[in-house]
């Protein structure tokens, strides 16, 4: 009966996430179709994977998922100006008593959302995998060209396992042979073994890729043609698979036991654009955590930590703002050495926002804005940006770093850090720590705030104390209540003062 009620609930994501396939199709859906007729026709498949694309990227930028925007509160990446979607309850503050993540009941939305929006992706592509594999076949102009539906779903099928891993301590791993109703407890694997299923998915896209060379790829997949030829949605894969790779690790420590070599070789092949959705665009419009940080929105601002960090010798940089600061105060504006600070970011003192939204506070207060990403804020029209190259190639200087590459890895984090920061420049003869505290430099100002959950990871894996996440920070999301009760499994969670670590008081 469990493992029925796990299925229903996989079922339902599925089939509600298929409006567009049953758009075109003269099927009278009564509830639910059954998956077999579903699933029969294969040249519907590229719907199906269009509709996994929609779903991921509204799963880590979208507004309404309560697991994705705490993670830029969590990292101090934002500055959270209202109590929405737990914002207030993960930033820190002097004397903060970070508590733990709440896995005590079924109505807790953080962190079961997420664990269902992925899952729900996970299901679609394990039907379509187990659809070509049973006889299904996709034709083009009358050719058989299945690899093309295999490519992009073991793609997706790697990216939705990359996030698994990369958030959870452990997960169910379902398969195109996984008889969801044969699931028990027992089926839950840890962190490192989901992490290799999605390398695996990963590496069969790629080697696709490389057999098939640049054809021509389905069409309505990510936006702005990013996954439009076999070279693109290889680049894709492998910087998927470097990022599954380099965001893994929960502490510094595991950080340093890193196989940076096997990370170098996916990052060489990386990503040559950034991946963007150019609006107006129905498919792809989000109320991101970043729009809501600009100057117009109000219920998020540039962390003091970022502040503090790019206006070292201004003492009204204060990061955390002490538990006396005046709650009527206004800081004023900051000095900076790095350009960024004007280009990128805006000062707006003012305690309320257009819409009444209250800054006042020290936990809430930070003075500035952010006005790059996010210009698509006033009329809907604009680039909303996942992820860029400067992310991918940063990930490919941090394994130069690691594998002795200091001067190459020295120009890649240049290319910022004095490009647009106008910041003294590094090379192979400044200090390995110098160079590792530029790099996370410019990963915070140029790569962590479009999708906040990168914050995160970043600020967990670092080697340098200075940027850990601070003490009672959760590092990794347990498997929600929900799912534990269902299987029969104790409850647990992280943060709070079991994971309290002086050395990260700041």
């Amino acid at each position: 009966m469990k493992a029925k009620i796990y299925l229903l609930s996989l079922l339902a994501v599925f089939f509600s996430s298929c409006d567009d396939y049953f758009s075109g199709m003269d099927i009278k859906n009564e509830y639910s179709p059954s998956i077999e007729t579903v699933m029969g026709d294969a040249n519907q498949y590229p719907s199906l994977l269009s509709g996994v694309c929609t779903s991921y990227w509204s799963a880590l930028l979208g507004w309404s998922n309560e697991a994705i925007w705490p993670m830029g509160t969590v990292s101090d990446q934002y500055a959270p100006g209202a109590g929405n979607f737990n914002l207030t309850t993960w930033a820190y503050y002097d004397g903060m008593e970070k508590p733990e993540i709440d896995n005590s009941n079924e109505d807790s939305t953080f962190p079961k959302a997420l664990w269902y929006d992925f899952y729900g992706m996970i299901n679609t592509l394990k039907n379509v995998l187990a659809g070509i594999e049973g006889g299904a076949v996709y034709t083009e102009s009358g050719q058989e060209t299945n690899y093309k539906i295999l490519a992009n779903a073991y793609f997706l099928m790697g990216t939705v396992y990359t996030e698994m891993a990369l958030f959870f301590d452990q997960a169910f791993i379902l398969t195109e042979t996984t008889d969801v109703t044969a699931i028990t407890a027992e089926d839950l694997k840890p962190a490192s073994e989901v992490q290799k299923t999605a390398l695996d998915y990963l590496d069969k896209c790629i080697k696709i890729c490389n057999e098939k060379g640049d054809f021509e790829n389905l069409t309505g997949l990510f936006p702005n043609n990013t996954m439009s030829t076999g070279n693109k949605l290889k680049q894709l894969a492998n910087f998927m698979a470097a990022r599954c790779l380099a965001y893994f690790p929960r502490t510094k420590a595991e950080t340093e036991a890193l196989d940076w070599n096997k990370v170098l070789g996916y990052a060489k092949e990386a990503l040559q654009e950034d991946i963007i959705a150019t609006l107006p665009n129905d498919n792809y419009s989000q109320w991101t955590l970043i729009q809501n940080a600009s100057p117009e929105s109000g219920w998020a601002r540039v962390g003091m930590r970022i502040l503090e960090m790019m206006c070292p010798d201004d003492a009204n940089a204060v990061w955390p703002l002490p538990r006396d600061f005046d709650a009527t105060a206004t800081l004023p504006e900051f000095t900076s050495p790095d350009k960024r600070l004007v280009t990128d970011f805006s000062y707006t003192p003012e305690h309320r926002s257009a819409a009444g939204v209250s800054f006042s506070g020290y936990q809430k207060y930070s003075p500035y804005s952010i006005t790059r990403f996010c210009d698509y804020r006033f009329s809907g029209e604009g680039d909303m940006y996942l992820y860029t190259k400067v992310e991918s190639d940063l990930i490919y200087a941090e394994a130069l770093l690691n594998t002795n590459g200091m001067a190459d890895a020295a120009n890649i984090i240049n290319a910022t850090r004095v490009g647009r920061g106008e910041l003294e420049a590094v090379s192979a003869a400044t200090p390995a720590d110098e160079l590792t505290r530029a790099l996370y430099y410019e990963r915070f100002v140029e790569c962590d705030f479009p999708y906040p959950a990168t914050a995160f990871f970043d600020r967990r894996r670092v080697p340098l104390d200075e940027f850990q996440l601070t003490t009672r920070s959760f590092r990794q999301l347990p498997v929600p209540f929900y799912e534990l009760k269902t299987y029969g499994l104790e409850s647990y969670t992280f943060g709070g003062e079991k994971d309290a670590n002086p050395l990260y008081k700041f």
